[in-house]
């Protein structure tokens, strides 16, 4: 179901990122999109994207260069 080609480092870095971003920017972004990110409800909705987004990336279909740095 998953593909195998999947640089596990690349794959820690893309996640780690998606977390720390949010919870290190979380009050700039709050006044920046108007929204109160800081709610047990927008971390929930946030941590479902960062799943949904995860396994779209390692179900999908693709054809990588070789050299894909």
């Amino acid at each position: 179901v998953f593909h195998r080609d999947v640089d596990p480092v690349q794959l820690y870095i893309t996640m780690a990122g998606m977390s720390y971003f949010y919870f290190s920017n979380i009050h700039t972004l709050a006044v920046v999109f108007g929204k109160p990110l800081a709610t047990d409800e927008a971390m929930a909705e946030r941590r479902a994207h960062a799943v949904e987004v995860m396994i779209a990336y390692l179900r999908a279909e693709r054809d990588l260069p070789e050299n894909n740095h």
